[in-house]
């Protein structure tokens, strides 16, 4: 019978190094300890190698020959991607002044949650801009970065597929007609990575989106029917509106627009758009019937514990949050905050002076009990205790665009 016990990772670590021959100051370990490790099961190999961080497991490849079979194994992939879960990364770019460039900051949320005062350190693999480019994020799923380059070659739009971690990376060209809008996720029914991009073309409100879907591991852009949308895409300038979840792209878009009435739209107005990656055709999901009626300040999706979520700006006295408990099921919506900018802006007992509403949900605790928000306001981010309504700024001494922040974890998937 085979028992498996809980690792931690650094004990983890420990293990497998004293196993492979060696232990961190360069010395054998003892015999019996190489002798009882060696008749460990596969399947407990696995479970504890699978523990271990990327950077760890990169170095091991290149050691043995079975290592680097097994950690290549898609099965072993699946299987070290569901543990990196349980550790979310934020993704976010940042601008280094003292090399004029910007840079992609990628940590733990474990260690803002940790110190709100934690110092981040810039990896120069992480520069965004390149001989080879000038790139900006537009998608981040499994580990993977999808990257849109800000100069368009002769050729056309150029995408990368980029893993941060294993530092591979993977290009395409779209073409020469420009697409303005790119989504980057999962289908689940054929176990591929997508990209979609759209050409949305506006007519009194109506929106003709032309899309193409390129396959991971299928090197041609393949073109996908219409999508006749009676909508405007709402689309401010950051990723604040669509979302990854459940191998669906989501965005929210208005209903009956007209230019001169943006900032009276009410939350009726507002619609959620998903498309389904397996099947490649869309849908409209309704907002909570709960939700206040008054204009609708600010609106934004977002992933929280692994459900949709809209939140918005009510009366510029309170930020809401919903969440859709059941992906698709209407009367599954509840409101999970109505937190009140007196408890949202205070610090140490003081009420701090606030210009921007433009918060943008960034992360919840798994018990539920701390938020972290990003806030346009020169481009800070807040960790809010539920529980005591409290609040501490995130102090991090980098230039850093908080809400063009994406979720992200560190994996072994191929950008190929």
């Amino acid at each position: 019978m085979l028992l498996l016990f809980p690792f931690k990772k650094k004990n983890a670590a420990s293990l497998w190094n004293r196993w492979l021959g060696f232990n961190l100051n360069g010395r054998n370990p003892k015999m019996e300890d190489t002798m009882t490790l060696a008749f460990f099961p596969d399947e407990l190999i696995v479970e504890i190698i699978s523990r271990l961080p990327v950077k760890t497991l990169i170095r091991f490849r290149c050691l043995n020959k079975s290592f680097n079979t097994l950690i290549s194994d898609p099965n072993f992939v699946k299987i070290h991607l569901k543990k990196s879960e349980r550790n979310p990364h934020l993704a976010v770019p940042a601008y280094r002044y003292a090399e004029n460039e910007p840079h992609l900051l990628a940590f733990p949320i474990s260690r803002l949650l940790e110190n709100s005062s934690t110092t981040i350190h810039y990896d120069p693999c992480y520069r965004l801009n390149h001989s080879d480019g000038s790139w900006r994020v537009v998608g981040s799923c499994n580990g993977l970065l999808c990257l849109l380059d800000r100069n368009t070659s002769p050729a056309g739009q150029r995408l990368c597929l980029w893993n941060p971690a294993t530092r591979k990376k993977s290009k395409f060209v779209l073409g020469p007609r420009k697409y303005t809008k790119f989504f980057f996720g999962y289908d689940y029914l054929t176990e591929t990575y997508k990209v979609i991009a759209f050409r949305v073309k506006l007519d009194m409100g109506n929106g003709n989106a032309m899309v193409k879907v390129l396959s991971i591991g299928n090197s041609s852009w393949r073109n996908i029917q219409c999508l006749m949308l009676p909508l405007y895409w709402y689309q401010p300038n950051n990723n604040c509106t669509r979302v990854h979840l459940n191998g669906t792209i989501n965005w929210l878009a208005v209903r009956n627009y007209f230019d001169k009435y943006l900032n009276g739209i009410t939350v009726v107005e507002y619609v959620i758009v998903s498309l389904d990656l397996s099947t490649e055709s869309h849908t409209q999901l309704l907002l909570p019937q709960g939700v206040d009626k008054g204009p609708c300040h600010q609106p934004t999706l977002a992933v929280l514990m692994d459900c949709l979520c809209f939140s918005y700006d009510f009366k510029r006295t309170h930020y809401v949050i919903w969440q859709m408990k059941d992906f698709g099921v209407h009367e599954s919506w509840i409101q999970l905050f109505k937190i009140s900018y007196q408890n949202l802006f205070s610090f140490n007992g003081c009420v701090m002076k606030f210009i921007s509403f433009k918060l943008l949900p960034l992360h919840l605790s798994e018990n539920g009990d701390t938020l972290i928000l990003a806030n346009d306001d020169a481009d800070k981010a807040i960790v809010y205790n539920c529980k005591d309504n409290t609040t501490a700024k995130i102090l991090i001494t980098k230039q850093i665009f908080w809400r063009q922040a994406r979720g992200y974890v560190e994996s072994l998937v191929s950008p190929r």
